[in-house]
């Protein structure tokens, strides 16, 4: 049995007040990404409980990918670092949904990392990113974007 869908604090909440061994998994929705790795502190009780955490959506649901649709949660002050994290990368030559998924699939907080995609070249670069990795240039890049306060520094 899964548990997903909550924020983090009702997550555990929940497991917390179940029966020891109720729940198998428990996922995450965009918190596990490049502008917020939130879900640690839920992925360390888990994993202290037997539970496998699933990071869903490593692109913030669109976030990253500059395809954000109307009915997002996000805020203006994250769809604004988004935005400007994405033309950094692109100035620098490279592709945010490259980095984004080689950020997600590197931490190895959670067992699984869950995309929605609808076309070829999506699997395609999510095996890619999987088998080979990211650049030394690509980390550099990452290490700007959750160091520096303009994107995602915490």
């Amino acid at each position: 049995i899964g548990l997903t869908g909550y924020p983090l604090s009702v997550q555990r909440y929940i497991i917390e007040e179940s029966p020891p061994l109720t729940f198998d998994y428990s996922m995450t929705y965009s918190r596990l990404t490049l502008f917020d790795t939130s879900a640690t502190s839920l992925t360390s009780y888990c994993s202290a409980k037997g539970i496998e955490s699933i990071n869903a959506a490593p692109l913030g649901m669109g976030l990253l990918t500059g395809n954000v649709q109307s009915w997002h949660p996000a805020g203006e002050n994250l769809r604004g670092k988004c935005e400007r994290a994405r033309e950094y990368v692109e100035g620098e030559g490279m592709d945010m949904v490259r980095l984004a998924l080689g950020y997600a699939l590197s931490r190895k907080e959670c067992g699984s990392v869950v995309m929605g995609m609808t076309e070829e070249w999506q699997v395609d670069l999510a095996v890619e990113v999987r088998d080979k990795g990211l650049t030394d240039e690509e980390w550099k890049v990452i290490e700007v974007l959750r160091n520096e306060e303009r994107f995602f520094k915490n």
